[in-house]
């Protein structure tokens, strides 16, 4: 996981209501520290820097943005590789900024975000920064965050669910609310999930708390330590990369558990 500060560049369209958005050229994300995370599968740890090899593997990576309520993600290491066009005087559209932020589907199949996922179907903003989005994954208000899924917001919340809250602004909260544990939950695409909790605690709190986080199931730092927005500094970017063991798990397990097969991530 590597901390991200983006050059002092402004970047404004009158379609998207003169928002901040994330540099797109080649140099303007700069990386300023790393720091390492072995998780079990029970719990996490902080090791030491590696670099990929045979024992250990490249799953999936993400950027991620945050500035005045938003998000902004793109599927790789911002800090290697220009952003879409590479212009920073153009806005990045983004998924799901239509006014009817609820029309159309609100489920996505297993099999059309595995489909999604892994190129089926032409997507011009692949490579440009979009406001993660959700799908509902079924009648019980179960929620997938990922890039180019149909809605703005969580799907249900329960009121004792604490990361609804920790974890994102007003914007990305369910409208519905219940009190029944048989409904709501999260899972999605592991780097930015992980990017996301990072932003629940301030900076330089990351190293000390994240790996108490990050059990099984996961949980956001308790509110007393962390407060709703401590992390949520304007302008505040992370680089998020996943690796695996093969001896240990295989990317098709990942991604059923990124799919929620084996249970929610935050229940």
């Amino acid at each position: 996981m590597e901390h991200n500060r983006a050059l002092p560049t402004r970047i404004t369209h009158s379609a998207m209501g003169s928002k901040w958005l994330p540099p797109k050229t080649l140099g303007g994300n700069i990386a300023r520290e790393s720091l390492y995370f072995y998780h079990n599968g029970n719990a996490t740890r902080v090791i030491a820097p590696f670099s990929a090899s045979s024992r250990i593997q490249f799953y999936s990576c993400c950027s991620l943005y945050y500035d005045h309520g938003e998000f902004w993600v793109v599927p790789f290491d911002a800090t290697q590789r220009r952003i879409g066009n590479g212009v920073d005087t153009t806005a990045a559209r983004g998924y799901g900024e239509d006014e009817n932020e609820d029309a159309g589907s609100t489920s996505q199949s297993e099999d059309e975000r595995d489909e999604g996922e892994n190129g089926g179907g032409a997507d011009t903003d692949e490579g440009d920064w979009v406001r993660p989005t959700f799908c509902e994954l079924s009648s019980k208000g179960e929620s997938y965050i990922g890039r180019r899924q149909q809605n703005r917001r969580l799907a249900v919340s329960r009121l004792d669910q604490q990361w609804a809250t920790q974890l994102f602004p007003h914007g990305y909260q369910a409208r519905q609310q219940t009190s029944n544990r048989q409904r709501g939950g999260l899972v999605g695409e592991l780097p930015l999930l992980l990017g996301l909790m990072s932003f629940s605690m301030p900076p330089d709190r990351v190293l000390a708390c994240l790996p108490h986080c990050l059990g099984n199931p996961w949980q956001c730092p308790p509110p007393e330590q962390c407060s709703q927005g401590c992390g949520w500094d304007d302008k505040r970017g992370v680089v998020v990369t996943v690796y695996f063991a093969p001896s240990q798990t295989s990317s098709s397990e990942l991604r059923n558990y990124e799919c929620g097969r084996v249970g929610m991530i935050l229940p």
